[in-house]
C-alpha cells in the first residue's frame, strides 16, 4: 500500500532547552511512520520522570486489559523456547509502563501475530517494546511524553525502532474491519480461553511471601553472556539487556527478527 507521509514538527521548551520531535500528519490510511526522532540530551531526567509520572498517574490498567493480554498470549504462536518465561507478567508490566489502552493492545495483538517471533527468547523485551511503541504510534497517542521517556531509559532504542518501521512499512497498516474483528475476539464475554500462565502466579507468590528472600532480577541489570562464561548450566534461560547490543544490530544488513510474514490476511 502506497502511503504519502508528511512530517510535522513540535517545538517544546523546558528549562531553556529546546527539543524537536517529528511525527507524521494523520492520513486516511490508518498507518503512520515516524521518519526521524531528534531528542535533546540536555533535558534533565528529573523533568522527564516527572512528566511521565504525571501522565501515568491518570492511567488505569484495568482487569479487562489483563484478560486481553491473556487472550493475546493464548492466540499467539509460541515456540517451546518461550515457555520458560513469565510472558503474561512481562507483557502486563510493559503494557502498564507504556500505558497501552484496550484498543492499542488490540493493534499490539495484530502485530504480534503478523510477524515472526525472534529466534532467541533474549530478544523478547525488545520485541514487546517495539510492538508496543508501534501500537501507540498507530493512533499517535501520547507520543511525545512516552518517546522522551523511552529515549532516556533506553538509549539507541529509536534508531532501532525507526529502522524496523522502515523495513516493515508495507505491513503495518490495519483496517478498521480487522481492528474491530480482533477487538471483539479479545474482549468477548465470558472469558473462555483455556490458557494459564503458571509462571505469573509462582512469581507473584514468591515476591509477596513475607518469609521469602526471593528477588526476581530485572532484565536490564542481568550480565551479558560474555560475563557469564563460567555458568554451570548453559541451557538455563536468562534475560540480558539486549539494548546494549543495538549498535551492533543496526550495522547488520537485515534486522535479525520480526521478519514480515506475508501470509497474513
Amino acid at each position: 500500500m502506497n502511503c504519502e507521509v508528511k512530517l510535522s514538527s513540535t517545538l517544546s521548551e523546558q528549562n531553556g532547552n529546546s527539543f524537536t520531535i517529528y511525527t507524521p500528519i494523520p492520513r486516511k490510511s490508518f498507518y503512520y511512520l515516524p521518519l526521524s526522532s531528534d531528542f535533546s540530551e540536555k533535558i534533565s531526567n528529573e523533568i522527564l520522570i516527572e512528566n511521565y509520572q504525571k501522565m501515568h498517574s491518570q492511567y488505569i490498567f484495568t482487569n479487562r486489559c489483563e484478560i486481553i493480554i491473556k487472550r493475546i498470549l493464548a492466540f499467539a504462536h509460541l515456540s517451546r523456547d518461550f515457555k520458560h518465561y513469565p510472558l503474561e507478567k512481562i507483557l502486563c508490566d510493559i503494557s502498564n509502563e507504556m500505558m497501552l489502552s484496550e484498543i492499542e493492545l488490540t493493534v499490539f495483538s495484530i502485530y504480534l501475530n503478523r510477524f515472526i517471533w525472534p529466534e532467541s527468547p533474549n530478544n523478547i523485551f525488545l520485541m514487546f517494546y517495539v510492538l508496543a511503541m508501534g501500537s501507540k504510534n498507530f493512533f499517535l497517542s501520547d507520543l511525545e511524553c512516552i518517546s522522551l521517556y523511552l529515549n532516556a531509559k533506553i538509549p539507541s532504542f529509536f534508531g532501532f525502532y525507526n529502522a524496523w518501521m522502515f523495513k516493515n512499512s508495507n505491513n503495518l497498516a490495519v483496517s478498521l474491519k480487522e481492528l474491530n474483528r480482533n477487538y471483539e475476539i479479545l474482549t468477548k464475554v465470558p472469558f473462555d480461553t483455556k490458557f494459564l500462565e503458571y509462571n505469573l502466579y509462582v512469581d507473584s507468590i514468591l515476591e509477596n511471601s513475607p518469609a521469602s528472600v526471593y528477588r526476581k532480577p530485572f532484565w536490564s541489570v542481568i550480565p551479558l553472556p560474555s560475563q557469564m562464561e563460567n555458568q554451570d548450566n548453559e541451557d538455563e534461560p536468562f534475560l540480558h539487556p539486549v539494548f546494549s547490543m543495538l549498535p551492533e544490530l543496526m550495522e547488520m544488513p537485515e534486522i535479525p527478527f520480526l521478519v514480515a510474514n506475508l501470509s497474513f490476511v
